[in-house]
């Protein structure tokens, strides 16, 4: 005879199942939204490239090391990530 824990656990889906199924759902969801496409991938590229086009090869200040673009590329990607999620998470609640 199995205890009530056992039959309960039976037929659920794993930790790494349901995050497969909840990334698969993000992934449809983005490519279905136009609009949050533009947001999370061409605002992204465009501000990036106005940036590289603008600051060129310089450094951010005498001494640094850092280009631009070193610093800038990481805060494309992030505001590319803040644009796909918050527009989204504020549109479900």
């Amino acid at each position: 005879m199995t205890s009530a824990a056992t039959r309960i656990d039976i037929g659920r889906p794993g930790t790494v199942r349901l995050v497969l199924g909840q990334l698969g759902y993000a992934v449809v969801a983005l490519w279905r939204s136009p609009t949050v496409l533009i947001f999370t991938f061409a605002m992204s590229l465009v501000w990036l490239v106005v940036i590289g086009i603008v600051a060129g090869n310089e450094y951010l200040g005498p001494g640094s090391g850092v280009r631009v673009m070193q610093f800038a590329t990481p805060v494309a990607v992030a505001m590319g990530t803040f644009f796909g999620t918050y527009p989204t998470l504020g549109t479900t609640l």
